[in-house]
Order: structure tokens, then C-alpha cells, then sequence
């Protein structure tokens, strides 16, 4: 099930000061993916032109880690001793790879399948553009000839900002790939320059809404995030919509809150009232009895004045032209960045 280690490589490109054969590696986070990461896996170790692969476990309770250490030997795995997140785990790997020599790193969920096919393309338009800084391929759901749902629905948004749907439609060819504000994280292919200029995913986040801060300042820093539409991958998620109650919608609240905190569009004053009007409107909109609402309401204010020092100073880092973002963060690790270094 697992692959030779040699692989071969292309041309060269510049990492940091260091000149180095184009290097692909595969980082992949895992919790609780027994069910998935046998598929994953398999797919990945199949895939000649990645040089290696990197699992970032965010200390499963399930089969995930016996599997990836029984049955794949030369994935490089990375053990937590607690669940950080999506977004703080994927640092951990994509620090790894950057650090080895990796002059593009595959970021790839644990219920994602993505073949040599797909791979091709995303190398060959990365290579094409040294203006993309993300690209995602087409994700589709379980279900053959269908699209990923989410991944749809943000396709559905960008309608105004590209010609996909226009070129699909009415256009009589589609291009090899468009450019859209957002798509989500399930597979990205990102350049090393990317990580350099734009940093990691920040660590603000604990449970979704990372991604969309990412494309945000990758987008703030001159780079295109595109979809490559013939590269094509399976997102084997639930395609039902999930109702957002409980403690799923107290995070996404929150991640909402980092979201507006960490703009860098606006000001630092303005993010601050805009997060309070946020709050303000999830009190009005909330169906809740006033004692839950107000209780509801008093923990998103505690959690938003915690967070504004740590944000603001996040966010100055982001915005700095004249500093390097990724050697800047390198630098202060412990401040912004990490991330469990202490587990590996």
C-alpha cells in the first residue's frame, strides 16, 4: 500500500535563499478519521510526483494513528497530544515541509481522495502563474458527476466576480482555471512563496473560519486564488445540510468574530465595532428566551474582549509590507504561531 521514496523531480525553483528541485508534500490532519484515511492515504502514496507525505494527528481516539503508522510506513507521522484544530495542526505539517525543502505544499483533509491526475494539474497551472498563491481543484461530493455542496455554494457566491459559470453555461470552451475570492480548504495546493509572503493559518482560530481568514490576506497581498477546473478530487463528506445549533453554531460564531477582528481592509477600530455589531445582531436574531440570549450574548462578549489585544496584534503583523511574513512568525512563534511544538 505504500510507494518507493524515490521520486523524481522537475525544475528548479527559489526557496528562501536556498535553490531546489520543485518538491511536493502532502500534509494531511487527521482526528478521528479511521473511516477515511485508508482511501486517503492510498490515493496520496499513489501519486508519483509527490515526494512526501506528512499526517498531523490531532490525537484521534479512534484507529486513524494504528492505521497511518501500521500500514504506511513512509508517511512522516506527527502525533499531538491534544486536538488544536484544523488550522494550528496544518502549521505544524506545513513547517515541516517548508523547513525540508518543499517548494509546494498539498494540504489535503482526511475525507479527501485526490489522484496523479489531479495533481498534474494543479503543478502545471502553479507553474504557469507565479501570481497564484492558492489553488483548489474542482471538489465533488461522494456521489459521481456531482459537486461537493459547500464547494458549490461558494462557487455560487463568486458568480459575480468570475466567467465560470458564464463559460460553462453559454461560453463555447472553459479556461483551464478561474479565479475566485474564496474556496475552502478541503484540498489546496499552495506555493512555499505563498507561506513566505502570507504566513500560516492563524492561530486565532481553534475551529473553522481559518480558511477564510487565509484567503483573505492572500488576496490582501497581491496573490489569486484560482479553481483548476480539470483537476478534480472527491470530498467524501455528508451532503445534507447540518443544522446549526448547539455548540457547531457557537463556533461559528465565534470564528465570525476572529474573521471581522483580523481584517485587514479596515481599520483596527472599525473591525472592533463592526465584531460589536455583529454580537448585537446575533441578539436580535436569536429565537432564544431572554436568560439564554442574555447568556449567550455575555459569552460573546467575554470571548471578542479577550481576543482583541492578541487579534490586533495579528493582525499588525499581517499588514506589514516591509516584512516578510513567514520569517517574521518563524521569529515569533511562541507569540503568534504556535501550535503544540511542545508535542512533537
Amino acid at each position: 500500500m505504500d510507494k518507493p521514496s524515490d521520486r523524481p523531480t522537475s525544475s528548479t525553483v527559489e526557496i528562501g535563499h536556498v535553490v531546489s528541485a520543485t518538491k511536493l508534500v502532502a500534509v494531511v490532519v487527521t482526528y478521528n478519521g479511521g473511516d477515511f484515511i485508508c482511501r486517503c492515504l492510498s490515493e496520496l502514496t499513489s501519486v508519483k510526483e509527490i515526494d512526501q507525505i506528512i499526517v498531523v494527528d490531532n490525537a484521534s481516539r479512534d484507529s486513524t494513528v494504528d492505521i497511518v503508522s501500521e500500514r504506511y510506513k513512509s508517511v512522516v507521522l506527527l502525533k499531538l497530544s491534544q486536538n488544536i484544530g484544523f488550522g494550528k495542526a496544518n502549521n505544524i505539517g506545513i513547517l515541516r515541509a517548508v523547513e525540508q525543502g518543499a517548494s509546494h505544499v498539498l494540504l489535503v483533509n482526511q475525507d479527501a481522495y485526490v489522484g496523479s491526475a489531479a495533481v498534474r494539474e494543479l503543478m502545471k497551472t502553479a507553474a504557469e502563474s507565479p501570481t497564484i498563491g492558492i489553488l483548489s481543484p474542482l471538489q465533488l461530493g461522494p456521489l459521481p458527476n456531482s459537486l461537493d455542496r459547500k464547494f458549490a455554494s461558494y462557487l455560487g457566491r463568486s458568480c459575480a466576480t468570475n466567467t465560470l459559470l458564464s463559460d460553462a453555461l453559454l461560453g463555447p470552451e472553459m479556461l483551464d482555471a478561474y479565479d475566485v475570492p474564496f474556496v475552502n480548504a478541503a484540498v489546496w495546493l499552495v506555493p512555499a512563496k505563498t507561506f513566505r509572503s502570507v504566513g500560516l493559518f492563524n492561530p486565532a482560530f481553534d475551529h473553522y473560519g481559518e480558511d477564510v481568514d487565509y484567503a483573505s490576506r492572500t488576496l490582501a497581498r497581491g496573490l489569486r486564488i484560482v479553481v483548476v477546473v480539470n483537476a478534480k478530487i472527491t470530498h467524501d463528506r455528508s451532503q445534507q445540510i447540518l443544522e446549526t445549533t448547539g455548540a457547531r453554531w457557537n463556533l461559528l460564531l465565534r470564528a465570525e468574530l476572529l474573521r471581522v477582528l483580523l481584517r485587514t481592509d479596515k481599520s483596527s477600530m472599525l473591525n472592533v465595532f463592526s465584531a460589536l455589531r455583529t454580537v448585537v445582531g446575533v441578539a436580535i436574531s436569536s429565537k432564544e428566551k431572554f436568560l439564554p440570549k442574555a447568556k449567550i450574548v455575555f459569552q460573546l462578549l467575554l470571548f471578542l474582549f479577550a481576543r482583541v489585544p492578541n487579534c490586533l496584534d495579528n493582525r499588525s503583523i499581517a499588514i506589514k509590507e516591509s516584512e516578510p511574513f513567514f520569517s517574521h512568525t518563524l521569529q515569533n512563534r511562541k507569540r503568534f504561531l504556535l501550535t503544540a511544538q511542545e508535542d512533537l
